[in-house]
């Protein structure tokens, strides 16, 4: 990288926030992400946060809603930043060679690396997570822990572990924000910012993503609940339903009555289904080979797989591949 972009001085360098985007990116996490800054500055009527938007060429880059944005520099020529996020969408897709030797570069000067939505995926991609706390979107969770065994995956809103930001995006994306606000000029500008937008309660990392606790909200009974957890806990090596009845203090009968009541089926299908979800994730959102997919998700025969598959989605799992594809 040349020397003559290094920051000329410690101001410039401490209010410049980046944001690579990259093909199919969401504009509701970038503009989540950059609203906030420029709110910090209106109000503060000082110029708290300058930003940049970089692609990897310096052209236009097509977000996930067909709109195309254009940014302010390539990645080889603009200046670099304090913090830069990697702005993804829901399929993170292929960026040049030349993206993850520039995210490299950015570490070795000291640069704060960030990843929203799929963005984290990239950074995984570049060895950039390895024994680091990251999070995604819920719905490629169960992806980034199969192909980043390195990273310490979590549920939460967003995550800041030392010098890496990971963010599940969306409106996770705004609180994670707020939160930088919060840390560098306290909780008056950061309530202010937060009023502005109408968001009642700035969320913190504690936060987890609310998937799980959707799918369990009609969901009253506390040993159902715990469950669950097992059998989400439980996926590559499905355990028996004695086990888990024994676990919650419960005969098998009492579990197969308690969950027929709470969620309409089985203990026995409840656990297909979370098993059956999780792979298909896996087929779309990942290459792994269709035989791991189905070892992933507790299912030892292939056959068995594919049938199961069929029966719950209409498609067996090569043809929904191929559709994602």
């Amino acid at each position: 990288m040349p020397s003559e972009i290094i920051p000329e001085n410690k101001l410039d360098w401490e209010c410049r926030v980046g944001f690579l985007l990259v093909p199919g990116f969401s504009i509701l996490s970038l503009s989540s992400a950059v609203e906030p800054l420029r709110e910090a500055n209106r109000l503060s009527g000082k110029p708290l946060y300058e930003w940049c938007l970089y692609s990897s060429d310096g052209l236009p880059v097509r977000s996930s809603s067909g709109i195309s944005i254009p940014v302010d520099a390539d990645i080889e020529e603009g200046s670099i930043p304090k913090i830069l996020f990697v702005v993804a969408g829901f399929t993170p897709l292929d960026v040049p060679e030349k993206a993850y030797g520039w995210l490299r570069s950015l570490k070795a000067y000291g640069t704060v690396l960030g990843g929203i939505s799929t963005g984290a995926f990239l950074l995984a991609d570049a060895g950039l997570l390895n024994g680091y706390r990251a999070t995604t979107h819920w719905e490629d969770a169960p992806a980034a822990v199969e192909q980043y065994p390195a990273v310490d995956w979590t549920g939460a809103l967003f995550e800041q572990d030392r010098d890496r930001m990971t963010c599940s995006g969306c409106s996770a994306t705004l609180d994670m924000m707020l939160n930088l606000i919060l840390e560098d000029y306290g909780s008056t500008l950061c309530s202010q910012v937060s009023n502005q937008f109408q968001h009642e309660r700035v969320r913190s990392s504690s936060d987890e993503q609310q998937r799980l606790e959707q799918q369990r909200l009609h969901v009253k009974c506390e040993r159902v609940l715990a469950g669950i957890k097992i059998m989400e806990q439980n996926l590559e090596e499905a355990l028996p339903l004695d086990d888990i009845a024994t676990r919650i203090f419960m005969s098998r009968r009492q579990l197969e009555r308690r969950f027929k009541t709470h969620t309409g089926q089985s203990p026995a299908e409840f656990y297909r289904n979370l098993r059956l979800s999780k792979a298909r994730t896996l087929l779309i959102r990942t290459g792994i080979p269709i035989i791991e997919v189905a070892i992933a998700c507790g299912f030892t025969s292939l056959s068995h797989f594919t049938k199961s598959y069929r029966l719950k989605f209409g498609v067996t799992p090569r043809e929904e591949r191929f559709q994602a594809v």
